[in-house]
């Protein structure tokens, strides 16, 4: 059983609060995250927070751009980010605005939205955002996509030409199509229901689409490299837990198809202990190439200013193959200093370095 200390280990003291840990395999690729300045501040201005990477492969630190706090979304690649904010106070308002920034660009945007996005996707210089709207002639909520072209400075609503006024469309997600560079799909009811893509350079609605089997939308699907599952087992699977394993099936499958877990391959049982202070393991995603599985261990603390609780957060590196574990991240920032960190974020490439 893990532990919920650090191993030894050399390490990089990024910022006040926050360390990356050496690992034994040389990683590539990049940590992304946003940082709040102060969060005592009431007032959410257009430099309250800023984006930073952290290469792994040259273990160098880089500010990207300055931006607002709110929810942090990153294409990918790690070139483009997104954060949807409310403007002015925080306690006052909604998330209508976001924030585009393209650091290939070197290009800093702010759109504006009637209804707060839901949803929010980064694919090829433009960004796809998901409003939810009353529909008072059906009587039902539905759902708007919206294309935003970074350099273009352009919204476009995705429709579907002619159809019926008795249909409506409802997105229930947005994801990229596997070996394409320019459709992404959404899953709609309005023409026949299934899966439609969405050419972002010329504005066509193609489909409806028969996907493979493991590109369907399925919510929280983590997948290896040779296809199997990574998940939680127990009953806040697939993203928390104590127990990680990898599977043929996905979580549900495994439970019907597999029950006593024959193909079940544990990788690492996490100490419970965490859990008596309230603290919780989360699979926060996999690295770019499937490797690895990155594991969030959140606990609650005390912040170093003001009375609500704040969080530290240590991360886990967990090779998909063979379950070695390392720590990778540590997060103290809010109990040490005044900032605060979304959750970071690992883009672009990650395949070892021999």
């Amino acid at each position: 059983m893990l532990s919920s200390g650090c191993a030894t280990a050399t390490s990089t003291n990024l910022l006040p609060g926050l360390t990356c840990y050496d690992t034994s395999e040389k990683l590539s690729g990049k940590l992304v995250f946003l940082l709040r300045r102060d969060y005592t501040q009431e007032l959410n201005s257009e430099t309250a927070a800023s984006v930073y990477e952290f290469d792994l492969a040259q273990r160098k630190l880089r500010k990207v751009c300055d931006s607002p706090w709110g929810r942090f979304h990153t294409s990918d690649q790690g070139d483009v980010f997104c954060v949807v904010y409310w403007p002015g106070t925080y306690s006052e308002g909604a998330e209508t605005n976001a924030f585009v920034y393209s650091d290939a660009l070197h290009l800093s945007r702010v759109v504006t939205f009637e209804h707060p996005p839901k949803r929010t996707a980064i694919l090829s210089g433009h960004v796809f955002f998901e409003t939810e709207v009353w529909d008072y002639r059906h009587n039902t909520a539905v759902t708007r996509l919206c294309d935003y072209s970074i350099i273009r400075d352009e919204k476009r609503f995705v429709r579907f030409p002619d159809s019926s006024k008795w249909q409506h469309e409802k997105y229930s997600g947005v994801l990229q199509q596997r070996n394409s560079t320019n459709v992404v799909l959404g899953d709609g009811k309005d023409y026949p229901e299934g899966y439609y893509g969405f050419d972002i350079e010329n504005g066509r609605i193609l489909g409806p689409a028969k996907l493979a089997d493991d590109e369907y939308d399925k919510g929280h699907v983590y997948k290896s490299f040779d296809g199997r599952y990574i998940f939680f087992e127990g009953s806040g699977a697939p993203a928390q837990g104590f127990k990680l394993v990898s599977s043929p099936l996905d979580h549900v499958e495994t439970e019907v198809k597999d029950p006593k877990g024959k193909k079940v391959k544990v990788l690492q049982r996490f100490s419970v202990l965490p859990a008596i202070g309230g603290g919780i393991y989360l699979l926060s995603q996999m690295s770019p190439d499937g490797r690895y599985a990155l594991v969030r261990l959140q606990e609650p603390t005390s912040r170093k200013s003001g009375m609500l609780p704040g969080h530290v957060n240590r991360y886990y590196l967990v090779d998909a193959s063979n379950g070695k574990t390392q720590v990778l991240l540590q997060d103290g920032v809010e109990r040490t200093t005044v900032s605060s960190i979304f959750v970071v974020r690992w883009v672009g490439s990650a395949h070892s370095v021999e």
